[in-house]
């Protein structure tokens, strides 16, 4: 009796265990971590395997609640225990909704939600790369954007101002879009000046700056021929001006920089490149519109303010064709004066300042132009040009100037251009 108790008891214990079912794997889901633009971790732990071996398992994720294996999904290699699994492929700003999943003979089991949101798109992290040694008022340096933070850069340079911090609202250099490293070339630094500059990135959440570096200009004095008698003259303003008598006429050994006419009245500064270019009317600016260099270079005119008459200081006036003659008679000639009439050396002439001796005591120095489009010529300070008083007699838009340049000691007379562009001035005395 007691042999078939034993053996009922067994049948039924093999009948119940034989009759058990197999469930899908419980697991649960790791919370997010390592939330990025595009990025995130998570995982997961298999807490039931549900009566038979997991053949495969993950994470699942949409944008949309209650993800499954048809959505996103990322599969790892292990089939037991915790694991994690990288997110990729997201949209910054975005909120989505994660579930750890694994998967049975019987089916997939899921974890429970867990929710989260990309970062927004951040301003690239950018770097200022140091600058090169200072080369005719001109620095060579850039930048390196290191990242983007999913926001592609549409613009990147170098930013620079005379005060701590500048930002693209001052100056600026366009050097290309995108990430990685850039150079930018910043030209027309005013002498006995201090400079601030950072590299920047724009991108669809704003800019981004590097660090801060300086540059600091030399005053680089202008050397006057040391054996020539000067005279003075001051105009309107109280600028001072040296003078040099050249044969019979005296002209100024120095560029004009008044802002005002002979009679007190203002001349309109105008630094806007597109109201530069579209002017009839008479304006003047500095050289790149930084009165830094006014005490060396002067400012620059358009014709409309030489026509005028009221430029000079009152019992001077800008020359015409017959006295540039005379100053060229002087001077033995176009193909030698414009050397005699350079300051010699290259602190503020770029090499070679060919044939310039400044026997004359005129003193040219390179003052560059503004063009008749607005914008400051980009060669680096190699010529300058003066406005004549005489009017191109062909048309109505062009008026006649005068130039040297650091490559030859020709003087270039008579040559035309639109009255528009920005030009310097020399004065000769009535």
């Amino acid at each position: 009796m007691r042999h078939l108790i034993l053996s009922s008891v067994c049948a039924l214990s093999l009948l119940l265990f034989s009759c058990k079912k197999s469930t899908v794997p419980a697991i649960d889901t790791s919370d997010i971590v390592e939330i990025s633009q595009t990025t995130a971790l998570s995982g997961g732990a298999v807490t039931d395997d549900g009566g038979t071996q997991v053949t495969s398992m993950g994470i699942c994720w949409n944008s949309a609640e209650t993800p499954t294996t048809d959505d996103n999904k990322t599969i790892v290699t292990t089939t037991t225990g915790s694991f994690s699994a990288i997110i990729t492929g997201l949209l910054p700003n975005m909120t989505y909704h994660v579930r750890a999943y694994a998967v049975n003979g019987t089916g997939t089991g899921y974890g429970n939600e867990v929710t989260f949101k990309t970062l927004p798109v951040a301003v690239p992290a950018v770097n200022t790369l140091t600058s090169d040694p200072l080369y005719y008022f001109s620095v060579r340096t850039g930048g390196n954007v290191t990242s983007d933070f999913e926001g592609h850069v549409t613009q990147r340079g170098v930013c620079w101002g005379k005060s701590h911090n500048p930002t693209v609202s001052d100056y600026k250099t366009a050097d290309g879009e995108g990430t990685g490293s850039f150079i930018s070339y910043i030209n027309f630094l005013a002498p006995n000046t201090t400079y601030y500059l950072r590299a920047y990135a724009t991108n669809i959440a704003g800019t981004g700056y590097g660090n801060e570096i300086t540059v600091t200009v030399p005053d680089y004095p202008v050397v006057f021929n040391p054996g020539t008698a000067y005279g003075t003259v001051s105009d309107i303003e109280n600028n001072s001006y040296k003078t040099v008598q050249i044969g019979t006429q005296v002209w100024m050994a120095e560029n004009l920089k008044t802002s005002k006419y002979n009679d007190g009245s203002p001349v309109p500064e105008v630094k806007d490149n597109s109201a530069w270019k579209d002017l009839a009317t008479p304006g003047f600016c500095w050289l790149n519109n930084d009165e830094g260099f006014k005490n060396q270079f002067g400012a620059l005119y358009n014709f409309y303010a030489v026509a005028t008459g009221k430029l000079c200081p009152s019992g001077w006036h800008v020359p015409d064709q017959s006295e540039l003659t005379a100053l060229n008679y002087n001077l033995g000639g176009v193909a030698v004066s414009g050397g005699k009439m350079k300051e010699t050396g290259t602190s503020h002439w770029k090499t070679p300042n060919e044939g310039a001796t400044n026997e004359s005591g005129f003193t040219s120095l390179p003052a560059s132009t503004r063009e008749n489009v607005g914008n400051f010529f980009p060669v680096r300070l190699s010529y300058t040009c003066w406005w004549l008083s005489s009017v191109y007699i062909h048309n109505s838009t062009d008026a006649f100037f005068f130039s040297v340049n650091n490559e030859s000691p020709r003087l270039q007379d008579n040559s035309i251009q639109s009255k528009n562009a920005g030009f310097s001035v020399r004065c000769v005395k009535n």
